[in-house]
Protein backbone atom coordinates (compact mmCIF):
# COMPACT_ATOMS: atom_id res chain seq x y z
CA UNK A 1 0.00 0.00 0.00
CA UNK A 2 1.42 3.81 -0.73
CA UNK A 3 1.95 6.10 1.64
CA UNK A 4 -1.02 8.66 0.00
CA UNK A 5 -3.10 5.25 0.25
CA UNK A 6 -2.59 4.67 3.52
CA UNK A 7 -3.02 8.06 4.79
CA UNK A 8 -6.62 8.08 2.93
CA UNK A 9 -7.80 4.85 4.54
CA UNK A 10 -6.47 6.09 8.29
CA UNK A 11 -8.06 9.84 7.35
CA UNK A 12 -11.43 7.75 6.16
CA UNK A 13 -11.60 5.54 9.25
CA UNK A 14 -11.04 8.70 11.91
CA UNK A 15 -13.80 10.24 9.80
CA UNK A 16 -16.23 7.69 10.57
CA UNK A 17 -14.85 7.02 13.90
CA UNK A 18 -15.62 10.64 14.91
CA UNK A 19 -19.18 10.95 12.54
CA UNK A 20 -20.14 7.68 15.05
CA UNK A 21 -18.25 9.15 18.23
CA UNK A 22 -20.38 12.32 17.28
CA UNK A 23 -23.82 10.84 16.39
CA UNK A 24 -23.93 8.31 19.52
CA UNK A 25 -23.08 11.44 21.71
CA UNK A 26 -25.80 13.48 20.04
CA UNK A 27 -28.11 10.39 20.96
CA UNK A 28 -27.51 10.29 24.54
CA UNK A 29 -28.13 13.87 25.11
CA UNK A 30 -31.49 13.59 22.70
CA UNK A 31 -32.37 10.67 25.08
CA UNK A 32 -32.23 12.62 28.01
CA UNK A 33 -34.38 15.15 26.23
CA UNK A 34 -36.38 12.91 25.51
CA UNK A 35 -37.17 11.69 28.60
CA UNK A 36 -37.53 15.18 30.40
CA UNK A 37 -39.97 16.30 27.51
CA UNK A 38 -42.05 13.19 28.62
CA UNK A 39 -41.22 14.07 32.05
CA UNK A 40 -42.60 17.53 31.87
CA UNK A 41 -45.40 17.12 29.67
CA UNK A 42 -47.28 14.19 31.48
CA UNK A 43 -45.36 13.88 34.39
CA UNK A 44 -44.13 10.55 36.53
CA UNK A 45 -47.27 8.71 37.08
CA UNK A 46 -48.93 5.15 36.34
CA UNK A 47 -49.60 6.64 32.29
CA UNK A 48 -45.54 7.10 31.89
CA UNK A 49 -44.75 4.10 34.09
CA UNK A 50 -47.11 2.19 31.29
CA UNK A 51 -45.44 3.85 28.67
CA UNK A 52 -41.91 3.15 29.59
CA UNK A 53 -42.95 -0.85 30.65
CA UNK A 54 -44.13 -0.69 27.18
CA UNK A 55 -41.08 -1.04 25.36
CA UNK A 56 -39.54 -3.21 27.95
CA UNK A 57 -41.44 -6.51 25.68
CA UNK A 58 -40.33 -4.60 22.22
CA UNK A 59 -36.72 -4.09 23.06
CA UNK A 60 -36.00 -7.57 24.57
CA UNK A 61 -37.08 -9.38 21.04
CA UNK A 62 -35.40 -6.74 19.23
CA UNK A 63 -32.00 -6.78 21.16
CA UNK A 64 -32.73 -11.03 21.41
CA UNK A 65 -33.61 -11.00 17.42
CA UNK A 66 -31.94 -8.41 15.15
CA UNK A 67 -29.39 -7.11 17.90
CA UNK A 68 -26.01 -6.49 17.07
CA UNK A 69 -24.91 -9.81 15.90
CA UNK A 70 -27.31 -9.46 13.17
CA UNK A 71 -25.38 -6.43 11.86
CA UNK A 72 -21.60 -7.90 12.93
CA UNK A 73 -22.23 -11.49 11.37
CA UNK A 74 -24.38 -9.24 8.05
CA UNK A 75 -21.51 -6.80 7.76
CA UNK A 76 -18.82 -8.97 6.90
CA UNK A 77 -19.98 -10.84 4.32
CA UNK A 78 -21.99 -8.13 2.64
CA UNK A 79 -19.25 -5.78 2.55
CA UNK A 80 -16.78 -8.83 1.35
CA UNK A 81 -18.84 -9.33 -1.71
CA UNK A 82 -19.04 -5.89 -2.50
CA UNK A 83 -15.74 -5.08 -2.03
CA UNK A 84 -15.06 -7.98 -4.80
CA UNK A 85 -17.38 -6.21 -7.28
CA UNK A 86 -20.11 -9.03 -6.51
CA UNK A 87 -22.83 -6.96 -5.52
CA UNK A 88 -25.64 -9.27 -7.28
CA UNK A 89 -24.47 -12.11 -4.51
CA UNK A 90 -24.52 -9.34 -1.73
CA UNK A 91 -27.95 -8.14 -1.93
CA UNK A 92 -29.14 -11.98 -2.78
CA UNK A 93 -27.58 -12.66 0.81
CA UNK A 94 -29.19 -9.54 2.15
CA UNK A 95 -32.29 -10.68 0.51
CA UNK A 96 -32.12 -14.17 2.18
CA UNK A 97 -31.33 -12.58 5.73
CA UNK A 98 -33.94 -10.21 5.28
CA UNK A 99 -36.12 -12.77 4.35
CA UNK A 100 -35.28 -14.98 7.12
CA UNK A 101 -35.60 -12.34 9.86
CA UNK A 102 -38.77 -10.74 8.59
CA UNK A 103 -40.31 -13.63 9.09
CA UNK A 104 -39.11 -14.88 12.23
CA UNK A 105 -40.01 -11.89 13.87
CA UNK A 106 -42.95 -11.61 12.41
CA UNK A 107 -44.11 -14.65 13.26
CA UNK A 108 -42.89 -14.03 17.08
CA UNK A 109 -44.23 -10.27 17.19
CA UNK A 110 -47.47 -12.34 16.44
CA UNK A 111 -47.11 -15.05 19.24
CA UNK A 112 -46.12 -11.88 21.48
CA UNK A 113 -49.15 -10.13 20.51
CA UNK A 114 -51.28 -13.03 21.60
CA UNK A 115 -49.12 -13.38 24.70
CA UNK A 116 -48.52 -10.11 26.19
CA UNK A 117 -50.92 -9.90 29.27
CA UNK A 118 -49.35 -12.84 29.97
CA UNK A 119 -45.53 -11.28 29.24
CA UNK A 120 -46.38 -8.11 30.81
CA UNK A 121 -48.14 -9.45 33.83
CA UNK A 122 -44.91 -11.65 34.33
CA UNK A 123 -42.43 -8.65 33.75
CA UNK A 124 -43.97 -6.50 36.09
CA UNK A 125 -45.75 -7.86 38.80
CA UNK A 126 -46.09 -5.01 40.77
CA UNK A 127 -48.85 -3.28 38.58
CA UNK A 128 -52.47 -3.00 39.28
CA UNK A 129 -54.55 -4.59 36.96
CA UNK A 130 -55.47 -1.13 35.37
CA UNK A 131 -51.74 -0.41 35.09
CA UNK A 132 -51.02 -4.24 33.35
CA UNK A 133 -54.11 -3.45 31.30
CA UNK A 134 -52.81 -0.13 29.52
CA UNK A 135 -49.29 -1.35 29.35
CA UNK A 136 -50.71 -4.64 27.84
CA UNK A 137 -52.35 -2.37 25.37
CA UNK A 138 -49.48 -0.19 24.73
CA UNK A 139 -47.15 -2.85 24.01
CA UNK A 140 -49.23 -4.06 21.80
CA UNK A 141 -49.16 -1.31 19.90
CA UNK A 142 -45.61 -0.79 19.83
CA UNK A 143 -44.69 -4.46 18.92
CA UNK A 144 -45.11 -4.27 15.30
CA UNK A 145 -42.76 -1.43 14.96
CA UNK A 146 -39.95 -4.23 15.56
CA UNK A 147 -40.63 -5.33 12.01
CA UNK A 148 -39.82 -1.93 10.70
CA UNK A 149 -36.49 -1.38 13.07
CA UNK A 150 -35.14 -4.95 11.84
CA UNK A 151 -35.40 -3.50 8.37
CA UNK A 152 -34.17 -0.55 9.43
CA UNK A 153 -31.49 -2.15 10.93
CA UNK A 154 -30.31 -4.28 8.01
CA UNK A 155 -30.44 -1.32 6.11
CA UNK A 156 -27.75 0.55 8.16
CA UNK A 157 -25.72 -2.69 7.89
CA UNK A 158 -25.29 -2.59 4.54
CA UNK A 159 -24.43 1.32 4.83
CA UNK A 160 -21.75 0.28 7.28
CA UNK A 161 -20.19 -2.71 4.43
CA UNK A 162 -20.12 0.70 1.77
CA UNK A 163 -18.69 2.58 4.06
CA UNK A 164 -21.53 4.84 4.67
CA UNK A 165 -21.19 5.97 8.56
CA UNK A 166 -23.45 9.20 8.23
CA UNK A 167 -26.65 8.58 7.35
CA UNK A 168 -27.15 5.11 10.04
CA UNK A 169 -25.41 7.29 12.52
CA UNK A 170 -28.61 9.60 12.53
CA UNK A 171 -30.64 7.01 12.99
CA UNK A 172 -31.32 7.35 16.65
CA UNK A 173 -30.90 10.84 16.51
CA UNK A 174 -34.07 11.03 14.38
CA UNK A 175 -36.25 8.60 16.41
CA UNK A 176 -35.42 10.57 19.51
CA UNK A 177 -36.23 13.78 17.40
CA UNK A 178 -39.57 12.01 16.64
CA UNK A 179 -40.62 11.56 20.04
CA UNK A 180 -39.61 14.49 21.52
CA UNK A 181 -41.38 16.43 18.56
CA UNK A 182 -44.23 14.61 19.61
CA UNK A 183 -44.28 15.44 23.46
CA UNK A 184 -43.86 19.03 22.61
CA UNK A 185 -46.22 19.48 19.88
CA UNK A 186 -48.47 16.32 18.81
CA UNK A 187 -49.34 15.87 22.88
CA UNK A 188 -50.68 19.47 22.89
CA UNK A 189 -53.85 18.04 20.45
Amino acid sequence: MRDSEGQKAGYSWAWASAVMMTAIFASRILGMLRDTVIAFRFGQNELTDAYRAAFQLPDLLFFMVAGGALSSSLIPVFSGYWEQGRKEEAWRVFSIVATVMVSLTTALVLILELAAPLAVALMFPGFDADRLALTTHLTRIVLPAQICFLLGGLMMATLYARKHFLAPALGPNIYNIGIIFGGLVLALW
